[in-house]
């Protein structure tokens, strides 16, 4: 009776484990072909005190007019491009590169001359949204 209600302990606290990993959003794997395309800032869809920014499929929606939206497209061969933020308000897109770690979600974008432009540590990725953390 002793053995019975110990594997039924168990096999309860295995349910837990995986439904907390699994539904709880618990580290997922992002696969590096998951990051191929056109992403931009959706600030619009920031929550307050949250430590997320939102980023969307370039073609997700129209946005409203903005100074400046940040937006990057990353190239199955590693290349990118990115809207630079210039000083006199001329914006334009740079060419660079990027990198993604596997383990620790890291993605960076690199200029020509090899510089760190951006870090990014993403928090989730799905087909049309890329939260990242802040």
């Amino acid at each position: 009776m002793q053995m019975k209600k110990l594997n039924l302990y168990l096999i309860g606290v295995f349910v837990l484990m995986f439904l907390s990993t699994t539904l709880l959003g618990q580290k997922s794997e992002i696969k590096t072909s998951d990051l191929i395309g056109c992403w931009t800032d959706s600030r619009e869809e920031n929550l307050p005190k949250s430590n997320l920014n939102i980023y969307r499929s370039c073609d997700y929606k129209e946005y409203p007019f903005s100074r400046f939206r940040f937006k990057m497209d990353l190239r199955d061969d590693f290349t990118c491009s990115w809207y630079h933020l210039s000083s006199n308000d001329r914006h334009s897109m740079r060419e660079g590169i990027w990198t993604f770690n596997n383990e620790t979600h890291i993605l960076t974008l690199f200029d020509l001359e090899g510089r760190i432009v951006k870090k990014f540590s993403i928090a989730e990725l799905n087909e049309d949204i890329m939260k990242i953390k802040i």
